[in-house]
Parts: structure tokens; sequence; C-alpha cells
């Protein structure tokens, strides 16, 4: 009886397992992303109704550009100095971004929404578009938000980060995405 009992348990167990489709994000925080010949950092924090772009200060010029994985080697170009920002300004580098992408992850979407961050509204926009460019990591892939005013505005994206971006985009703003 133990059994027979044992496996109705194991039967009633596998018959309640189901498989869900994947629900889209409700929040996809992309970046840094970089404008103005790379002197200016963003954040994207995007959602299913509106982009916001959010821009870094002066200080996450420096911070940021130092953050990222991308092959990037200090002491080759620079000697000694290279060697030390490597070991002693980069591990922080880092952990200064992942506080800012927590921060965009966890803050309220009214307190984004507000200025001086700017509002994409979904709405809005006519196009998202993702070119790649060669000759990385020097040149920065674009990211381009075109509105239906006509108006159009260019961030630079890593190699390293541009994939993730361009799938995540296609995946929140299927309507809009395009890939040039």
């Amino acid at each position: 009886m133990d059994s027979h009992f044992g496996r109705m348990a194991v039967s009633w167990r596998m018959a309640n397992i189901g498989v869900a489709p994947a629900l889209a994000p409700n929040r996809i925080v992309l970046g840094p992303l970089s404008t103005q010949g790379g002197f200016q950092y963003w954040y994207l924090a995007c959602f299913p109704d509106c982009i916001v772009a959010l821009r870094q200060g002066i200080g996450a010029f420096f911070v940021l550009g130092m953050s990222n994985d991308d092959g990037v080697s200090y002491p080759a170009s620079f000697g000694l100095v290279g060697v030390l920002v490597n070991h002693l300004l980069k591990p922080q580098a880092r952990a200064y971004r992942q506080r800012m992408e927590a921060m965009v992850q966890n803050s309220p979407t009214s307190r984004l929404r507000t200025k001086p961050n700017v509002v994409y509204e979904v709405t809005q926009l006519k196009a998202i578009q993702c070119k790649a460019k060669k000759g990385a990591p020097p040149i920065l892939s674009e990211l381009i938000f075109e509105t239906k005013s006509g108006s159009k505005q260019k961030f630079g994206v890593r190699p390293a980060e541009f994939r993730k971006a361009c799938e995540h985009l296609k995946q929140l703003y299927p309507g809009l995405f395009q890939l040039a």
C-alpha cells in the first residue's frame, strides 16, 4: 500500500507541473551608454510604456569608462600608471557601476521619470535602431531613438554590451525595433 500511495503522490505532483510562457520583463536596465563624443554617460530604464534616460554626472565619465570588461588593458598603454589603474581603480569602478545599475533597477518608476531624466514615451517613438559598427572598442555601436516629430537621439554602446542591448530592446519593443 505504501508503494501504491507513493506512486499516486508522484503522479499527482507531476500532473501539476506545467510550463508557462515567459513573461516580458517590466523593467530592463541598459548601460552605461555614451553621447557627446563619449564624454557623457547614460543609463536607460526601459519600461513597456516608456524609456527613461538617466544622465550620469561628470565623475561617472571617468569611472564608467574604466568599468567595462572589453579587453582594454591599461598596462600596455600606460606603463606603471596602467598597472595602478587596473589593480586599484578598476575594481572600485566596477563596484560603482554595479551600485548604479542596482539603483536604476530598484528605484520607483515615479522617481525615475522626474527631471533631469529624459523620458521617451513609446507612443511618441517612430523607431529604435541598432547599428553595429566595426573597429571596436574605440568605435562604439549606435542605439538611435527616432521620435515621430523627426528628432533623433544617438547613444554609443560598447561592443560587448551591444548584442545584449539589441536583444532586450527587440523583446520589449518588437514593433519599433530595427537592426541596421
